[in-house]
C-alpha cells in the first residue's frame, strides 16, 4: 500500500485518528489531539474545530421523540368529513432519482419533505373505503423556494417538475384543502370547486404556483401581514408560467382561466403598490377569452335548436370542461363587475354581458360542474346541499348581473329616467319570484345559528340591497341629493346593515369577506357616526375601505356624494394619491 501523499510539505503518518480534530480529518492527517487546539491547527493557524458532545444514539431518539411538530394553521378535521385525494403517488425527491412515495409513505398518505422524510398528511382521517374510487395523482411540486432562480432554465422548461414541498409550502397546501372560506366558496372542501382546481395544479406549474402564491399571500394576510414563505417567487413564476401558456396554440382553456382565478386571490392581498391592477387582469382574461372563442363554446345560448353546432361544442369541450370553465369564467365575471364600477376592469364582464342571454346561459352552464366532474362518486347529501343552495347563488348571480348593466348606463351619471324605472321594476319582480323570495325569507331569521344555506342566504339578499343602493346612487336626482328625504333608500340601508350584523356574528371570516361589496354601500347611506365606525372596522378591503373614509368625509355636511365623484374616489385610494383626493375635495366642496 502506498504512503498517503504528503500535506502542507509533511508526510502522513499512518491513518487519521477517528476521534481528532474536524481540521485535521477534513485534511486527512494524523490529529495530536490536543485540546483545544492541536498542535497542527496551531503551527498551522488554522480554525481547529471539534465535534459537540457525543450524545449516545439512545439519547438522540428520546430527543427527537421529544420535539414537537409544527404548529398547524387549521384544526385538525373531523373524522365525518368527505374525502378528496390530492396528492397520493410517485413524488420524486430533489435529486431527481425517480425514488416514488411508496418507498416512504407511512399509511395511505404522505408528502415527502424536502428532508426526505414523510410528513404527516392532512387526511390521515380518512379511510380506505372512501378514498378506492379515486385514481391517484401524479403532484406537480415546486422546488424549494430557498434555493429556486427564477432564471434557471431546467426549471422553467420542465414545470410540471415532480421535486420536494418546503415545510412552508405544505402547510400552504394543507390550509387550501381545510379553508372553506378560501375565496368565495363555503362549500365542503373534498367537494368544491377548489379541490377540482387542486387536480388541475397536479398537472400544471402555472395554476400550482399561482395557487401556493394565492395560499401563502391568503396566510400572511390572515396572520396579521406576517411573511410567510415565498409567495413572491411563486406568484412572479407563475405569471412568468401562464404567459408561456398563454402564448401556446395548444393551450389549455382550464388551466388559464384556474390561473386567471388564483390571480385574483393573490391581487385581492397584495399590497396595493405590488398589485397588478384588475385592468390589466380584466384585459388579459377578456383577450383570452375573444382569441379562443371560449364565450361561444360554454354559452348555450347561440346553441339552441342547432344540433351541428352542439356537436361541435361537444367536440372542442367535454360537458364537464366545459361546466368547471363556465363556473370560473362565471366567478370572473363577477369580480371584474365589481372592478369595472371601480373604474379598474369591465372588459371581460361586458364581453360575457353582451351576447343574447349572455352571462345568465354562461350561469346555466356552470350550475351542473361539480355533479359532472365527481360522476358517480359525487354524495348525495352534496348533490341536496347544491339543490337547496340553488335559489340563493342564482338570486347572486342576478345581482352581479344587473351590476355591470348599470355600470354600462352609467358612463355619465345620472342614470336614463326611463331606464331607471325598468331596472327598478325588475329588481322588485326578482324579490317577488318564488324560489328566490324564500331566501329573502331565511335571511330575515333572527336565529344564532347560521349554516351554510343561511350564509348563502344572507349574502345573495346583501348583494341584493347593495345593488339597490347603487342603482339609487346612479338614478340620483338633486332632489335626493340631502340625506332624510322620502326615498326610503334610508330603510333599505338600516335593513342591510342589520342583516350584515347579524350574519356577521358567528364570526366567519369567509362570510366577511364575502360581505365587502355590500358593507361599502351600507356605509355610503349611514349617516350614524358609531354605525360608520363599526363598518370600517369590518371593511378588510383595503381599497373599498379608503374609499368609503373619504366618501363619508365628503357627506358629513349631509349631502349625498353623486355618483361620478364615488367612482373617482375609488379609482384612487392609495398611498399618495390620498392627499390628491383631499385637495380634490377641498376644490370640489
Amino acid at each position: 500500500m502506498e504512503p498517503l501523499p504528503s500535506v502542507d510539505g509533511e508526510p502522513a503518518k499512518g491513518m487519521r485518528s477517528s476521534t481528532g480534530c474536524l481540521t485535521c480529518r477534513d485534511r486527512r492527517v494524523k490529529c495530536k489531539e490536543e485540546r483545544p487546539v492541536c498542535s497542527h491547527c496551531a503551527r498551522l493557524s488554522l480554525a481547529c474545530q471539534w465535534r459537540g458532545k457525543h450524545v449516545p444514539l439512545k439519547d438522540r431518539k428520546e430527543q427527537k421523540a421529544k420535539k414537537r411538530p409544527p404548529k398547524p394553521l387549521m384544526p385538525k378535521a373531523t373524522a365525518g368529513m368527505n374525502a378528496f385525494v390530492v396528492a397520493q403517488a410517485h413524488l420524486q425527491l430533489s435529486s431527481g432519482v425517480g425514488k416514488s412515495l411508496s418507498d416512504v409513505e407511512q399509511g395511505l398518505f404522505g408528502y415527502a419533505r424536502g428532508d426526505g422524510n414523510v410528513a404527516a398528511s392532512s387526511f390521515s382521517f380518512l379511510d380506505e373505503g372512501v378514498m378506492s374510487p379515486f385514481s391517484p395523482l401524479t403532484w406537480a411540486c415546486p422546488s424549494p423556494m430557498m434555493d429556486m432562480e427564477l432564471a434557471s432554465t431546467g426549471l422553467l422548461t420542465n414545470l410540471p417538475s415532480l421535486v420536494t414541498l418546503t415545510e412552508a409550502e405544505h402547510q400552504a397546501l394543507d390550509y387550501y384543502q381545510k379553508e372553506t372560506g378560501f375565496g368565495f366558496g363555503s362549500k365542503t372542501p373534498a367537494w368544491s370547486t377548489h379541490a377540482i382546481l387542486m387536480r388541475t395544479a397536479s398537472k400544471s406549474g402555472a395554476v400550482l404556483h399561482l395557487l401556493l402564491a394565492a395560499t401563502i399571500t391568503e396566510i400572511g394576510w390572515r396572520e396579521g401581514g406576517s411573511i410567510f414563505g415565498n409567495a413572491e417567487g411563486h406568484y412572479k413564476l407563475g405569471r412568468q408560467l401562464l404567459n408561456e401558456t398563454m402564448a401556446s396554440p395548444q393551450s389549455d382553456p382550464v388551466e388559464v382561466m384556474a390561473s386567471f382565478w388564483f390571480l385574483y386571490l393573490v391581487q385581492r392581498r397584495r399590497p396595493a403598490r405590488e398589485q397588478m391592477s384588475y385592468k390589466e387582469l380584466s384585459n388579459l382574461m377578456c383577450d383570452y377569452i375573444r382569441n379562443h372563442q371560449l364565450h361561444d363554446i360554454l354559452s348555450l345560448a347561440e346553441s339552441e335548436g342547432d344540433e351541428t353546432h352542439l356537436v361541435a361544442v361537444n367536440q372542442a369541450c367535454s360537458p364537464d370542461r366545459r361546466a368547471l370553465l363556465a363556473r370560473l369564467a362565471v366567478w370572473l365575471f363577477w369580480i371584474d363587475a365589481q372592478s369595472c364600477f371601480q373604474g379598474e376592469g369591465g372588459r371581460m364582464a361586458r364581453l360575457l354581458a353582451a351576447t343574447p342571454r349572455g352571462i345568465h346561459s354562461l350561469y346555466e352552464v356552470s350550475r351542473d360542474a361539480l355533479q359532472l366532474h365527481w360522476a358517480s362518486q359525487y354524495p348525495d347529501d352534496e348533490l341536496i346541499d347544491d339543490l337547496k343552495n340553488a335559489s340563493a347563488l342564482e338570486l347572486l348571480h342576478h345581482t352581479w348581473a344587473m351590476v355591470q348593466e348599470i355600470n354600462e348606463e352609467v358612463e355619465s351619471p345620472p342614470l336614463d329616467p326611463e331606464r331607471s324605472r325598468d331596472i327598478k321594476k325588475r329588481l322588485e319582480a326578482l324579490r317577488r319570484r318564488y324560489p328566490i323570495s324564500s331566501v329573502f325569507r331565511l335571511s330575515e331569521s333572527t336565529s344564532r345559528v347560521r349554516d351554510r344555506l343561511m350564509a348563502n342566504s344572507d349574502w345573495a339578499v346583501a348583494n341584493y340591497y347593495a345593488l339597490c343602493i347603487y342603482h339609487f346612487r346612479c338614478s340620483l336626482t338633486e332632489d335626493q341629493g340631502f340625506f332624510g328625504g322620502s326615498d326610503h333608500i334610508d330603510e333599505i340601508a338600516a335593513v342591510l346593515l342589520v342583516l350584515i350584523q347579524r350574519s356577521l356574528s358567528t364570526d366567519d371570516i369567509g362570510q366577511l369577506d364575502r360581505l365587502q361589496w355590500p358593507l361599502f354601500w351600507a356605509g355610503i347611506e349611514t349617516a350614524d357616526q358609531f354605525k360608520q365606525t363599526w363598518i370600517l372596522e369590518k371593511m378588510s378591503n383595503q381599497g373599498l375601505r379608503d374609499a368609503l373614509e373619504m366618501i363619508l368625509l365628503e357627506q358629513s355636511d349631509g349631502v349625498r356624494t353623486n355618483m361620478g365623484r364615488v367612482r373617482r374616489i375609488c379609482q384612487t385610494t392609495v398611498g399618495a394619491q390620498r392627499l390628491r383626493l383631499v385637495l380634490g375635495r377641498l376644490e370640489y366642496a
